[in-house]
């Protein structure tokens, strides 16, 4: 006589393993594969600790695969992290057969401020007057924000700036030769 033992297993796959969505998203969904790797038909409780699974249970054939879905509503900016665990109710061993994945989100904002960090001038014809500006990323990621002005002369074209952090470009006018005179603020 021969007797089969039954086996027990299972193997969770996210697709992708990080979400990215800009700020302002309605949602941000990880698609999650589950394959049962035992010798049986089993069901696995599917938990979350973060977000919201498509499913609580699923059942899913001996060597089968089968997809389920996370998602995060209306997620708020910065970096978020689930652990997603599914775990046998077949399995008769104490510690039933089990596995986990993280499956992080990213929302990204993007966000800019830019003030100017000195006082009016008043040249005389000819001269130059030059004005500090200092630029902020305000976001949550790095950035590269493209550089104009109306007038004058830029340090700059372009700043890379990483999340939060701040640099300074200069604009240098120059009054004209003639006139009353220019005033650049």
């Amino acid at each position: 006589a021969t007797t089969k033992v039954a086996t027990y297993g299972v193997t969770l796959t996210p697709d992708p393993s990080t979400v990215t969505v800009l700020s302002g998203a309605a949602t941000a969904v990880h698609t999650i594969t589950i394959q049962n790797t035992g010798s049986h038909t089993d069901t696995f409780d599917l938990t979350a600790t973060e977000g919201v699974l498509s499913v609580a249970q699923i059942s899913v054939g001996a060597g089968a695969t089968d997809t389920f879905t996370l998602t995060y509503n209306a997620p708020a900016d910065g970096i978020h992290t689930s652990t997603v665990t599914a775990t046998s109710t077949l399995d008769p061993a104490a510690t039933k057969a089990t596995d986990s994945l993280t499956a992080t989100t990213a929302v990204e904002l993007y966000d800019v401020s830019i003030v100017c960090t000195t006082s009016p001038k008043t040249v005389q014809f000819g001269q130059n007057a030059v004005h500090s500006f200092t630029v902020t990323n305000a976001g949550n990621v790095a950035d590269t924000y493209d550089l104009t002005t109306t007038e004058g002369t830029l340090s700059a074209a372009t700043i890379t700036l990483a999340a939060g952090a701040t640099g300074t470009v200069t604009v240098t006018y120059t009054a004209p030769a003639e006139g009353l005179g220019y005033s650049a603020t």
